[in-house]
């Protein structure tokens, strides 16, 4: 289905950030719980390798012990290691135990999984699937975005330029508490997450984009500028399996599609972005000046609650008089 789904997405690539929480899916295993007696079971410890994973195929002793298996669970103790193992005191006569098999068909699906398959769902039962063949109108401008991140604070900053010499810029700062507040990953520091905030301020760019374009316009692609190399490939791919990568991602392809604005992201050199760099660490004076009129304001945290993508079409019909799959009577 994945395959299949991933297919689908190379034409409407904005929809694949819905595939992040299946991919996730792939790797949890459900636990299967097996029953054998002490000479099976001391057969299996002692061809485990140091991560718990069975080395050797022994299904001549057990249907379940085949090779790649992990062991995880010995009577009613989680385990991790041999050493936990060998000092487990077993005393019935039958050991259980719980084994990972990565040949198993199932998977475990947490909340996440779940609610991306009922938007899949809701888009095949009400969205007819129609892609224009009339590619965006390129737009020719400057855009350069860049963040910084110590572990206390992230900066973010950005800057356009339009062909007729006007130009719209942003900077704004994301503290360790705000971040704590909002995302479980984020821990106790920003700098470990910096490839997520050179994603926000791709994404902040686009936005200041948006917000100095007429809103009656056709669709638009643009370049964009980073010297971050994760940001570019996620942004690419349209696929991230970093926590903090897909909270920026998912609302950020949801805001191309919903405003028809296309940027592609595009490595550049750091000399090249001297002016968003020294936006985002709040430097003064810059490498050339911009007036305050043409600031434009980003609330990030509006941006990022954007993370539904409203793609269905429920109740949509032709209007009456085209009679469209209907008879006339």
């Amino acid at each position: 289905m994945l395959g299949r789904l991933l297919w689908l997405t190379s034409a409407w690539h904005y929809l694949r950030p819905l595939l992040i929480s299946l991919y996730k899916a792939l790797g949890r295993l459900p636990v299967t719980i097996v029953g054998m007696d002490h000479r099976v079971f001391q057969c299996l410890v002692s061809n485990l390798s140091s991560d718990m994973v069975l080395r050797v195929d022994l299904t001549h002793q057990h249907h379940s012990l085949a090779k790649d298996i992990t062991l995880v669970r010995v009577a009613n103790t989680h385990v991790k290691a041999l050493t936990e193992v060998q000092n487990l005191h077993l005393r019935s006569r039958r050991i259980w135990i719980g084994v990972l098999d990565p040949n198993s068909p199932h998977r475990l699906l947490e909340d996440d999984a779940h609610s991306a398959l009922a938007v899949w769902e809701r888009l095949f039962t009400s969205t007819s699937f129609s892609l224009s063949m009339t590619p965006p109108v390129h737009i020719e401008l400057t855009a350069t975005a860049d963040a910084m991140a110590t572990n206390m604070v992230a900066g973010i900053g950005g800057v356009v330029f339009f062909p007729n010499g006007s130009c719209h810029w942003f900077q704004f700062k994301i503290h360790l508490d705000e971040a704590m507040t909002l995302w479980e990953w984020s821990e106790s520091d920003m700098q470990k997450h910096i490839a997520a905030w050179e994603l926000l301020a791709q994404y902040a760019l686009t936005y200041c984009i948006h917000t100095a374009l007429p809103s009656c316009r056709s669709a638009i692609s643009c370049t964009q500028g980073t010297d971050n190399s994760a940001a570019d490939a996620a942004s690419a791919k349209g696929l991230s399996m970093t926590p903090a990568m897909a909270t920026v991602l998912a609302p950020f392809f949801a805001f191309m599609r919903r405003y028809q604005i296309y940027p592609k992201i595009t490595h550049i050199p750091g000399h090249l972005n001297d002016i968003a760099d020294a936006l985002s660490r709040f430097k003064q004076p810059l490498p050339e000046p911009l007036t305050l009129s043409n600031q434009c304001e980003v609330r990030w945290q509006t941006l990022l609650d954007s993370a539904s993508i409203f793609t269905a079409q429920s109740g949509r019909r032709w209007p009456h008089r085209f009679c469209i799959g209907e008879k006339h009577r």
